[in-house]
């Protein structure tokens, strides 16, 4: 038995209030028959509650094949020679399944009586690769919570068959390379709860990420409440100037934040004070009066 990871859970797509999905893959790779693969699928993460899982589906991309000689052992030719391979496949997913039966025929052009010599000659056929696929799926949207965890949830792949020739009393029916192989997809269908959006006035909104960006905001994360948003304040600005605007936008602009709430009617903006020894401090106007100096302005 042997399998192997072909890519990890990834989250496909994401917009608006739409529904999203993770998906990974799994490969298999094993002799038959009969033959089987333990693939351990991750469990789907619900972030802490703030993603609710919708469905859950599981897909098979596979094959059994196997490398295939046929040769006449009679005395009398074999035009009708066919190969034949019946077998079934069974994926088995908690409470999803996939089931799918073989039947198939293999014609040839015909063979000719046995010359006696194995392996070549106009009595031996060689059918190359046979291959048999099998593509399918299922979907749940019940009873979902086995899947989700932060451990894993096993698929099981079986797969049997077998071979018989048709067209001649006595053959010889070599096989080699019989195998199984293949990609098992499990996707989780999901979405996500909405979030708190805090704006630059201090208001906030709740919606998804992408309404919360479109809109000028910033998300605040899946499954967050509106907690008070950071307010705006009195910011005094370099050029003397004073706007009400987020610390965060403040400090970026150069300015001095007067505090959250506050207001440039109550605010007297710091500038620069000359004092009488000739030396400048950069205080408020009231300040500087005090300090028996001489005002140069806001800003300044």
């Amino acid at each position: 038995m042997a399998c192997a990871l072909a890519g990890g859970i990834a989250t496909l797509a994401a917009a608006n209030d739409e529904t999203s999905s993770a998906e990974q893959t799994l490969t298999y790779l094993y002799p038959l028959a009969p033959g089987s693969a333990i693939l351990g699928f991750d469990q789907f993460d619900d972030h802490g509650g703030t993603r609710v899982l919708l469905e859950v589906q599981i897909e098979v991309d596979g094959a059994m094949q196997a490398d295939i000689t046929a040769e006449n052992d009679t005395d009398l030719p074999a035009p009708d020679l066919s190969l034949g391979l019946t077998g079934v496949f069974v994926l088995d997913f908690e409470q999803l399944g996939v089931s799918d039966g073989f039947s198939e025929q293999f014609p040839t052009d015909g063979v000719g009586r046995s010359d006696g010599i194995p392996g070549s000659g106009p009595d031996f056929w060689d059918f190359g690769t046979v291959v048999l696929p099998t593509l399918a799926l299922d979907s749940t949207t019940t009873d979902l919570d086995v899947f989700i965890g932060p451990d894993t949830v096993d698929a099981v792949v079986f797969a049997t068959g077998g071979f018989s020739l048709s067209g001649a009393s006595d053959t010889t029916l070599t096989v080699s390379n019989y195998l199984a192989t293949g990609s098992v997809t499990v996707t989780y269908f999901f979405k996500r709860l909405p979030g708190a959006c805090c704006f630059d006035d201090g208001s906030c909104s709740v919606g998804t990420e992408t309404e919360c960006t479109d809109a000028g905001g910033v998300y605040q994360g899946d499954g967050t409440a509106c907690n008070p948003c950071p307010q705006p304040g009195a910011c005094c600005l370099p050029d003397g100037t004073c706007d009400e605007r987020l610390e965060s936008a403040c400090v970026e602009a150069g300015g001095l934040f007067q505090g959250e709430g506050s207001l440039c009617v109550d605010i007297a903006c710091p500038g620069a004070c000359c004092l009488d020894d000739g030396s400048c401090q950069f205080v408020t106007a009231a300040a500087c009066d005090g300090l028996g100096g001489v005002y140069q302005g806001d800003g300044v």
